[in-house]
C-alpha cells in the first residue's frame, strides 16, 4: 500500500499545512504579477512635452484638438476629402533656448539629467521622453481638395508664443482662416504632437468629386475642363436692335472650378456654351436672349464674357438658345449650332448692301390748280440695301422675304434741296418678274422717306425704275423721261 503510505492528510483528512502553504505562497506571486501589471496598464501614458523659446507648452494638445476640428470643418466645407486618421502636427524648430533637436525633433538627450519620479529614470539616465522644441508652423492633413495639388497634403496655420505668469508658453494660430497647402515638410522637419502619433504612411488621397449642381442649373462660369465645340459661321441671329453669335457649345461634365466645381444633377446633363454680342439691324443693345428646352422657356440670359451652363434632361430631344427681338424669336439648336430655318435669312447675308451713285437728268410734268408745267431736275440713287425690318419696324411677311430700301433723292428746278423720292414712282423689276411698287415705310411718312420694296431674301440682281404719276402736296407729279437702272447683289 505504497500509494496510500504516500498521501498522508491532517487528521479529519485536509491538506496538509505545507501543502497550504505552498498553494498561497503561488497564489501571493501571481497576484503580485497581476498587480504589478494592472498598475502598469492603469498608469497615463507618458506624453512628450513640448516647448516654444525654450518654455514649456502648456496648450499644446488642446490647440491641435480645437484646429483638427476647424481642419474637418473647412475640408468637408469645401467638398474635400479629409480621412479618419488625418490630424495636426507642430513642426520642429531651432529653439535658441532650448538647445539643439536631434533628428526626431525632440532635444539631444546625451548627459541630459533624468527627473525624479518619473517612471525610474534615474539622474543620469537618459530620459525616453526629451522635451522637443518646435517651430512656428502647425501642420494638418493628409487632406485634398477638389482640384487640390496631390502634392500638398497639409494645411498649414502660423503659430504665435504668448508667454503665460506661471513661465510656460501658450500658443494660438496667427491667423484661423490664413490657412495654406503646403508639401510634406519632411525629413527637413519633423512633425510631432504630445502624443507620439504619426501622420499616416501614405499621404496620397483620391482626388474629391465636385458636388451635384441643384436644380435645373443656369449659371455662368469663367472656367470648363472640356474643350467645346466651335459653332459654324451661320450661328448668328440678328434682330432690329441687337444681335447675337454663338460662338461655341457642348456638354461638359464639370463647370466651375475650386469649391465653385459642379457636376450634374440626378438625371441631367451639363449643357455649356459661349455667345458674343453683334449689332442688330439698326442698333446695338443688349439682345433678349433665353434657353429652351423642349419647348420649356428659361431666362433671361445675362450678356456675359464667361460661359453659359445649364442642366438639360439627359433626353431631351430640343434645345435651344433664343433670341427675341422687335416681335420676332429666332433660335439656334444648342445641340448642332445650326440656326433655325424659320430664322430671317436676310439677317445672316453679308451683301447687303451696293453703292450706286448714280445721278440722272429727269423732266417731270407738275400739274396744279393753277397751271401745268414741265421742270426738270436730277435723281440721284444714292444705294440700295437690304433688311428684315423696316423704319416703322414692320417686318417682312416671310422669313425668307427682304425689304429693298431705296435710297433715291430728287431736286427739281426751284427746289432748295433734295428730297425723298416719292415711293410711287419707284419700283423694282426682278429677272422674269412684275414692277412692284415700292411703299414709304418711314415712321412718320409726312415727315421723312424710306422707301421699300418686299423681294426674296436671296436677291442677286433687279433692274431699279423710276417712271409713273403720283400725286403730291404740290399737285400731279408725271415722270416724262422714264429712266431704269439695273443693280447686282453678290451671293451670300
Amino acid at each position: 500500500m505504497a500509494s496510500a503510505a504516500g498521501k498522508r492528510r491532517a487528521p479529519g483528512g485536509g491538506v496538509s499545512p505545507r501543502r497550504r502553504f505552498a498553494i498561497r505562497l503561488i497564489a501571493v506571486c501571481v497576484l503580485g504579477v497581476l498587480i504589478g501589471a494592472g498598475w502598469t496598464m492603469l498608469q497615463p501614458a507618458r506624453t512628450r512635452e513640448l516647448t516654444s523659446f525654450g518654455a514649456p507648452v502648456s496648450n499644446a494638445g488642446s490647440l491641435l484638438s480645437g484646429t483638427e476640428q476647424a481642419m474637418r470643418a473647412l475640408v468637408h466645407g469645401q467638398h474635400g476629402n479629409v480621412p479618419a486618421d488625418a490630424r495636426c502636427y507642430y513642426a520642429t524648430g531651432t529653439d535658441p533656448e532650448a538647445g539643439a533637436t536631434d533628428s526626431a525633433g525632440g532635444a539631444a538627450a546625451a548627459g541630459a539629467p533624468g527627473r525624479a519620479g518619473t517612471g525610474g529614470v534615474g539622474r543620469g539616465s537618459p530620459d525616453p521622453h526629451p522635451a522637443a522644441a518646435i517651430g512656428d508652423r502647425m501642420f494638418c492633413g493628409p487632406v485634398r481638395f477638389v482640384d487640390g495639388d496631390p502634392d500638398r497634403p497639409f494645411l498649414t496655420y502660423d503659430l504665435v508664443s504668448t508667454a503665460g505668469p506661471d513661465g510656460r508658453s501658450r500658443l494660438s494660430l496667427a491667423d484661423p482662416h490664413g490657412v495654406q497647402l503646403s508639401a510634406d515638410p519632411r525629413p527637413d522637419e519633423a512633425l510631432i504632437r504630445p502624443d507620439g502619433e504619426q501622420p499616416p504612411a501614405r499621404l496620397d488621397l483620391a482626388a474629391p468629386r465636385p458636388p451635384a449642381a441643384i436644380g435645373d442649373v443656369l449659371t455662368t462660369t469663367s472656367t470648363l475642363r472640356t474643350p467645346l465645340t466651335p459653332a459654324p459661321a451661320s450661328a448668328v441671329m440678328v434682330g432690329q436692335l441687337s444681335g447675337v453669335r454663338l460662338v461655341e457649345y457642348g456638354f461638359v461634365d464639370v463647370y466651375g472650378w475650386g469649391d465653385r466645381a459642379r457636376t450634374a444633377p440626378a438625371g441631367y446633363r451639363l449643357l455649356a456654351f459661349a455667345v458674343a454680342p453683334v449689332p442688330g439691324e439698326l442698333a446695338a443693345a443688349n439682345p433678349d436672349l433665353a434657353v429652351r428646352v423642349d419647348g420649356h422657356e428659361r431666362g433671361p440670359l445675362a450678356m456675359t464674357s464667361d460661359y453659359l451652363v445649364t442642366a438639360v434632361p439627359r433626353h431631351a430631344h430640343q434645345v435651344d438658345l433664343l433670341l427675341t427681338d422687335s416681335g420676332t424669336t429666332q433660335s439656334i439648336s444648342l445641340l448642332t449650332g445650326r440656326p433655325a430655318a424659320t430664322n430671317p435669312a436676310v439677317t445672316v447675308r453679308q451683301h447687303v448692301r451696293q453703292q450706286l451713285g448714280a445721278n440722272r437728268p429727269v423732266r417731270v410734268r407738275l400739274k396744279t390748280a393753277a397751271g401745268t408745267g414741265e421742270l426738270t431736275g436730277t435723281l440721284t440713287v444714292r444705294q440700295l440695301s437690304l433688311s428684315y425690318w423696316a423704319a416703322d419696324g414692320s417686318h417682312c411677311s416671310q422669313p425668307d422675304r427682304a425689304w429693298l430700301h431705296v435710297g433715291a433723292v430728287l431736286k427739281l428746278d426751284g427746289d432748295r434741296q433734295a428730297y425723298g423720292a416719292e415711293a410711287g414712282l419707284l419700283s423694282v423689276t426682278l429677272p422674269g418678274g412684275t414692277p412692284q411698287h415700292s411703299r414709304n415705310a418711314a415712321p412718320d411718312p409726312a415727315s421723312a422717306v424710306d422707301d421699300v420694296v418686299e423681294v426674296p431674301a436671296s436677291i442677286g440682281a433687279g433692274t431699279l425704275s423710276f417712271a409713273g404719276t403720283v400725286t403730291t402736296d404740290k399737285g400731279t407729279l408725271t415722270v416724262v423721261t422714264p429712266l431704269t437702272l439695273p443693280f447686282r447683289f453678290p451671293a451670300g
